[in-house]
């Protein structure tokens, strides 16, 4: 899940990144093709890879759980983005992040 940690700083904390990723938010109700680079970027791309990967990993219900895990990952990068605070809004997802790991352990 580090790796995950990881992802969130960067989509957040990196200034091409979070501009790319705030400039295809936008975008991708203009053009089909900035639609399709924010659906392999930030949706379908990363949600599918969450799903591969709980599958390797014999995770139970491996799609319901990588949507449950990404949908929160997603929900925090707009948290993050109109934060006053973010490092209580980072902390608040790695929290996040820890206990559905937990759960998905149960």
């Amino acid at each position: 899940m580090e790796y995950s940690k990881s992802m969130f700083e960067y989509w957040t904390e990196d200034d091409f990144a979070s501009s790319f990723r705030k400039m295809l938010t936008i975008e991708q109700f203009r053009s089909e093709e900035m639609q399709n680079l924010y659906q392999q970027y930030l949706v379908s791309g990363p949600a599918g890879y969450v799903k591969d990967l709980f599958k390797n990993m014999k995770i139970k219900d491996p799609e319901e759980n990588a949507v449950k895990f990404y949908a929160n990952m997603f929900f925090y990068y707009s948290l993050y983005d109109g934060a006053a605070d973010k490092a209580k809004a980072k902390c608040q997802f790695e929290q996040m992040l820890d206990k559905i790991v937990e759960e998905m352990k149960q």
